[in-house]
């Protein structure tokens, strides 16, 4: 079925942390930076795919 596979739930959550570099930040402590937010990668998205990446492979090791 779609989405279990681990690896590819990890690979889909880093390429959309990574596609937040392309977003200008509008909440959070980012937002005081504005346009100078662009280019940069979402703190949260990053550690967020970070999790799921560490999720998934204790998945696929068991």
């Amino acid at each position: 079925s779609a989405g279990a596979d681990p690896a590819a739930i990890a690979a889909a959550a880093t390429e959309g942390a990574e596609a937040t570099s392309g977003m200008v930040a509008a909440l959070g402590r980012a937002a005081r930076l504005g346009d100078r937010s662009l280019g940069h990668p979402d703190p949260g998205a990053v550690s967020a795919a970070m999790i799921v990446g560490v999720i998934c492979e204790a998945l696929a090791a068991s």
